[in-house]
């Protein structure tokens, strides 16, 4: 498990990287129509994409390497499942804002 968690880890960093260097990456933005691209804010949207990934990223193999080094194996084994879901939505709210569609 300890070798997954790096890997995804390492993982959400590298693909922080690749989404602010390719903002097509973004789910949704390489579908939309010309004028509705005009309307995203994909510098702002790809900054905040890229460090909220790396964060996460760090975030995850911290707190895995932190838990089982406290004895709490149990707890990290669960952080990638539980985190994901809650990462998810504070990005789809934060994203909102870089939208300039009224």
């Amino acid at each position: 498990m300890d070798l997954t968690v790096l890997f995804v880890g390492l993982f959400f960093i590298i693909l922080g990287v690749l989404i602010y260097f390719f903002p097509n990456l973004i789910a949704g933005y390489n579908t939309m129509s010309k004028e509705a691209k005009k309307q995203v804010d994909i510098k702002g949207l790809s900054r905040l994409m890229r460090n909220s990934f790396i964060i996460f990223g760090i975030y995850i193999i911290v707190i895995y390497y932190t838990l089982s080094y406290l004895g709490k194996i149990c707890v990290a084994e669960n952080i990638i499942p539980v985190s994901i879901p809650i990462f998810v939505l504070i990005i789809f709210i934060f994203a909102q804002k870089h939208n300039k569609r009224s």
